[in-house]
């Protein structure tokens, strides 16, 4: 599956299953992407295997919102690697 078709499934899913429904708040909605990293967190934390699940929830979130938005997801994925390619270490950064 293409990031392109992820984004259309997974906002025709999320509209189908109500999470449109009054509720069009772009911060809300970046917060549950949030909310799923960290249950990711918590995961590897207590050293569960769910890690996975948590993980696939945000990219879902993600795309769910970026189709709302009408963002490109694959157009600018690949734009931003070769931003990161020039990068250097760290991004100058410490950790």
């Amino acid at each position: 599956m293409q990031i392109s078709e992820l984004c259309k499934e997974s906002h025709r899913i999320s509209k189908a299953h109500g999470f449109w429904d009054g509720d069009k708040c772009v911060p809300s909605k970046l917060m549950l992407v949030v909310s799923e990293l960290g249950e990711a967190m918590e995961d590897d934390r207590i050293g569960s295997s769910k890690i996975g699940e948590e993980l696939g929830d945000a990219m879902i979130r993600i795309a769910d919102l970026a189709e709302y938005l009408g963002i490109d997801l694959d157009k600018e994925i690949v734009r931003k690697m070769k931003i990161n390619e020039t990068r250097p270490r760290l991004h100058g950064k410490r950790y």
